[in-house]
């Protein structure tokens, strides 16, 4: 072997090994694994093979919702999965363009209504339509809902408790496709737009593949990510055959540079089937600005 071809073999082995460091130190952990359910690791696992820089970001903490349920409180009666559903979607017309701290407020005015517990579908249903349906209602407007919000309530309560052998077959039995589901919701509930819908599937079905770029924060991390890898952002814009608008363009004074929403929508489908992963990879760039894109040993490779 020449001296060159000798040079040539040592650089390749040391390109290799240099492989090898990155790959190995960009493994996720065996306690952050064994922390989070199997489904959600596949994810993190795909995600990383897509673009290894989102690594910082993704293991700078545990995702709450995406926990191993170790205490054994994890609902599995249908039954009762129907009736946590109904109060989540409750909170979420409650906490519809307020502030976080006023809608906590309002959600516990709403449960000393009924004794600081959870009330049943029935319960509430029985309450909208028995002698005392106006009682009830000026209560739940005392309690701090708008007549808006208020009918919003009553159309959710309706939907659930006439509705509730398809709504089992619809979320359970038969697992319907995300957009048969997030449609269903939509058409059957006043107040419940694409966003809450998705927002029902990412947090409560569990959904791998939902990803809303109509949302604050998603516009916010992808803006970041875009900041951090603008090869991507480059290659999106290259490719795009129609521009639309994002809704924050509107803002007076937006706080980050908005990127349009066909540049945000293109982006998540980079990591499907599993956007919902990188939608909260997002949400989590866009609440701490981790700096999740650092170029320190990580090869970035193009991932479209």
């Amino acid at each position: 072997m020449t001296t060159s071809e000798e040079k040539g073999s040592k650089k390749r082995t040391r390109e290799a090994i240099k492989e090898e460091e990155i790959v190995d130190s960009k493994a996720l952990s065996q306690e952050f694994i064994e922390a989070h359910t199997p489904e959600f690791i596949e994810g993190c696992k795909f995600i990383l093979e897509k673009d290894p820089s989102l690594f910082d970001v993704l293991t700078s903490g545990n995702f709450i919702n995406f926990e191993i349920d170790k205490k054994g409180d994890e609902i599995t009666d249908t039954e009762m999965r129907v009736e946590n559903f109904f109060h989540r979607l409750t909170f979420v017309i409650i906490a519809q363009q307020i502030s976080n701290k006023a809608s906590l407020s309002i959600k516990q005015k709403y449960l000393d209504i009924f004794d600081n517990e959870k009330p049943t579908i029935k319960t509430v249903y029985e309450r909208f339509h028995g002698e005392d349906g106006n009682e009830f209602k000026s209560q739940i407007r005392a309690a701090g809902f708008s007549g808006r919000k208020l009918s919003y309530f009553e159309s959710l309560t309706d939907y659930f408790f006439e509705k509730k052998t398809e709504i089992e077959n619809l979320f359970f039995i038969n697992k319907a496709d995300d957009d048969i589901i997030i449609d269903h919701l939509v058409t059957n509930i006043k107040g419940i737009g694409p966003w809450s819908a998705k927002m029902f599937l990412t947090m409560d079905l569990k959904r791998p593949n939902v990803f809303a770029a109509d949302d604050l924060g998603v516009a916010r991390g992808c803006s970041l990510y875009f900041e951090r890898r603008p090869d991507i952002l480059k290659d999106l814009t290259s490719k795009r055959t129609q521009k639309i608008k994002s809704k924050f363009n509107k803002a007076k004074r937006p706080t980050f540079k908005v990127y349009d929403h066909d540049l945000v929508e293109s982006c998540g489908e980079l990591f499907a089937p599993h956007r919902t992963v990188f939608m909260y990879l997002l949400w989590r760039l866009s609440s701490t600005r981790v700096d999740a894109m650092t170029k320190k040993r990580i090869r970035i490779d193009p991932i479209y």
